[in-house]
């Protein structure tokens, strides 16, 4: 998956600052991408295979990717049930429900 527009420059604006330790660095370009993709959603493809066991593939960027995917997976003309699942992070969860509320 390819980083969005808004990714890169909340990155790019940390990497132009200067910083004490590159562990304070590395700390700060974690954060600022983890609230940069609370907005993004992903998808993954889950797959059901029998009572007991199943598997995910991805994420991808869209639905129609991990659509895609699973066609290509070996094994998934045999599952029981296959399904697009979206998601996003737990911070973006917390974004749309304050938005709603």
């Amino acid at each position: 998956m390819n980083p969005t527009k808004k990714e890169i420059e909340a990155l790019v604006e940390l990497l132009e600052q200067s910083w004490e330790t590159p562990e304070e660095l590395a700390k700060a370009l974690v954060k600022a991408l983890d609230e940069a993709r609370t907005e993004r959603t992903t998808y993954i493809a889950l797959m059901v295979f029998g009572d007991k066991f199943a598997t995910a593939i991805g994420p991808y960027a869209g639905a129609r990717s991990a659509q895609n995917a699973v066609k290509k997976y070996p094994g998934a003309s045999v599952a029981k049930f296959v399904t697009v699942v979206s998601l996003t992070s737990a911070e973006g969860v917390e974004e749309r429900i304050r938005r709603v509320g």
